[in-house]
């Protein structure tokens, strides 16, 4: 009768009272080691670009706005939130997502579109905002972290099925990322478009889908994008007709020629935290797409290298982090994380030496955008509850291979 009445209390199961319990119990539940050398990293990465995007962009604040502090303020505030929700998301077993990855992509979808009905900004209707608001939010960055858990969600349902192409392909890029790209694309987020399609098809090829299906389908999703983007008001044209692969001065518009300039004007030691020129207006988007340059500038090359040497160390450790996953949906999920701040950091980076052409790419805990920098750490959380995952399994797995040992030593000895 006891038992009976202690089991009527206990929430029913998929209510919301369930769901608390199970998360206190998630939170209490023992957890692998935290991949301390990820976390330091990434610290350092914060910390690094907090100091870079103040320099960056006092003079702005002050010209604009009148305040030096306009831009590093929130940022600082959100990335002291965004370490916060970082540690909490790492105690957090990540396979409970799979439960509200539905609810997640439908609220993203509703604030896509909301997106849409605001007022432009820079003739782009990116961002949430309004008189009444007190933030503004920028719904594309959650989109990528929707689409993340869309894909393994489908991977991990699927792990079997994963070489028929509707469960391998079509499913993820369909369905799952397929309004994205089309909400993106009525944004006017042709960037964030690439992004996302880079990250679902680096997912895919890693999941284990087929090759063939999916270089086939990668082939006819590429002529897809530049054919509809050849026909959007002369885009690829126009982006064409300013790049150089040759640092061709004639031919590069005026905000990569100002990038190249603060670039060459570093040299090997730069000129000094603060004292870069370009940023003084000189250079448009110094406190976003191009804050990599005023880097340069005032670091010179060996900070630029010490930049990428702290991304490239990033991208490996997340890497063993998704090959050590213990399941597809872990692998698949810590590969998409991954995917994003690789594909970001490459793509900025091509765009402000002007390997690649001009488009609006930030740089991930560097660039200016609360949105983005709290959603990353958020991402970091989940990456790093995948690594404790993985050292738990490993810790496991060589507590019973010892225990084996043991146990043949002591049937050897009788």
């Amino acid at each position: 009768m006891a038992a009976k009445n202690n089991a009527k209390v206990l929430p029913r199961q998929g209510s919301l009272g369930w769901h608390l319990v199970d998360l206190i119990r998630t939170i209490r539940r023992p957890q692998g080691k935290m991949p301390t050398l990820l976390l330091l990293n990434l610290m350092i990465l914060l910390v690094f670009g907090l100091i870079i995007l103040f320099s960056a962009s006092y003079v702005t604040g002050y010209y604009r706005f009148g305040d030096v502090y306009h831009y590093i303020r929130p940022q600082a505030i959100l990335a002291v939130g965004g370490v916060g929700l970082m540690l909490l998301i790492s105690k957090l077993d990540y396979h409970i997502y799979r439960r509200f990855t539905f609810i997640l992509y439908g609220i993203t979808v509703l604030l896509m579109i909301w997106a849409l009905f605001c007022e432009p900004i820079s003739g782009c209707r990116r961002w949430i905002h309004g008189d009444n608001l007190p933030f503004t939010l920028q719904p594309s960055e959650l989109a990528k972290v929707a689409i993340m858990l869309g894909v393994a969600a489908i991977y991990q349902t699927k792990r079997n099925e994963l070489k028929k192409y509707s469960y391998g392909i079509l499913y993820p890029v369909a369905l799952v990322a397929g309004p994205m790209v089309l909400l993106l694309l009525a944004q006017s987020h042709k960037s964030g478009m690439i992004i996302v399609l880079c990250i679902t098809f680096t997912m895919i090829a890693v999941g284990g889908a087929d090759m063939l299906q999916l270089i086939f389908t990668g082939v006819v999703g590429v002529i897809g994008v530049v054919a509809y983007l050849m026909t959007q008001e002369d885009y690829v044209e126009t982006r064409l007709s300013t790049w150089s692969f040759s640092l061709d001065w004639d031919v590069l518009n005026y905000q990569t020629k100002q990038s190249i300039l603060a670039i060459a004007s570093g040299q090997l030691k730069g000129v000094g935290i603060g004292n870069g020129k370009q940023k003084h207006l000189w250079l448009p988007e110094s406190v976003n797409d191009f804050i990599f340059s005023v880097l340069c500038e005032e670091l010179g090359f060996l900070g630029a290298i010490i930049c990428i040497g702290l991304f490239a160390w990033l991208i490996v450790q997340a890497l063993v982090i998704a090959v050590q996953a213990p399941d597809i949906y872990g692998v698949v999920l810590a590969t998409g994380i991954t995917a994003q701040i690789a594909w970001q950091v490459i793509f900025n980076l091509f765009v402000v030496t002007s390997i690649g052409p001009n488009t609006g790419i930030s740089l991930p805990f560097f660039s200016d955008g609360g949105t983005s920098l709290v959603l990353l750490l958020g991402e970091m959380g989940i990456l790093l509850n995948i690594g404790r995952a993985g050292n738990q399994a490993q810790e496991r797995a060589q507590r019973e291979a010892r225990l084996q040992k043991e146990a043949q030593s002591e049937h050897q000895i009788q």
